[in-house]
């Protein structure tokens, strides 16, 4: 008997990272109501440990964390063929001009400032997702 095809699709992998405890715990139970499955680090050296070898479809980073700062993240993300693509959101208190403009030249898809509503983050969540899976599409086909 052959098994049964379904076009149910993986649900997409956000990795959260922050050092807050009760933020990743928001963000975790809120995502996940939505169908997207989590990881989460609470420090920069975590998350890139996790990029190794987990496949993730989009990165909420907070810019100050401990060991390796969100900015820091990025550079090196950017920096990795493997990695270079992956979207990722700033999600930080840090609102200040150089802060932002750090993470333009990085690359940052976006950049939320706390606290921030579920309906914004989960359109830019959803938006980057769908364009991540849009160019992984084309470069297969």
């Amino acid at each position: 008997m052959k098994p049964l095809q379904t076009n149910i699709a993986p649900s997409p992998t956000v990795l959260v990272v922050d050092d807050g405890p009760g933020q990743v715990d928001l963000l975790t139970r809120f995502l996940t109501q939505q169908g997207i499955s989590i990881l989460s680090a609470c420090n920069g050296q975590q998350c890139l440990e996790k990029i190794q070898t987990a496949s993730v479809d989009t990165i909420i980073l907070d810019v100050l964390i401990p060991k390796v700062t969100g900015l820091e993240v990025c550079r090196v993300l950017r920096g990795k063929g493997a990695t270079r693509k992956i979207p990722i959101i700033i999600l930080t208190a840090t609102d200040d001009p150089e802060t932002r403009q750090a993470g333009r030249q990085l690359g940052v898809e976006a950049f939320l400032v706390k606290p921030v509503s579920g309906k914004e983050l989960l359109a830019h969540v959803q938006a980057h997702i769908n364009g991540a899976k849009a160019w992984e599409h084309k470069r297969h086909h």
